[in-house]
């Protein structure tokens, strides 16, 4: 499980990136791909666990109400 920082730095490993016809080398200096990478970074670090087991909750399905409503006020307060 990556951290939120461990996720914006590999945003420019190894990946050829183009906005409008331009080639961009820095993804993170690039408003269009910046704010919604630090937010994708902050669902990273809500949900990072260091456990050897550890897998981003949101990858699976809810299994209850009250699970499904967890998942709904922590995406609304990212505003996704």
């Amino acid at each position: 499980m990556l951290t939120g920082q461990q996720y914006l730095d590999s945003l420019n490993a190894g990946r050829t990136t183009y906005l409008h016809g331009r080639r961009v080398d820095d993804l993170l200096a690039e408003t269009a791909f910046a704010v919604p990478a630090q937010a994708i970074a902050q669902g990273y670090d809500n949900c990072y666990s260091d456990a050897d087991d550890a897998v981003n909750p949101y990858i699976f399905a809810p299994r209850s109400i009250e699970e499904m409503r967890s998942r709904t006020d922590v995406l609304t307060g990212m505003d996704m």
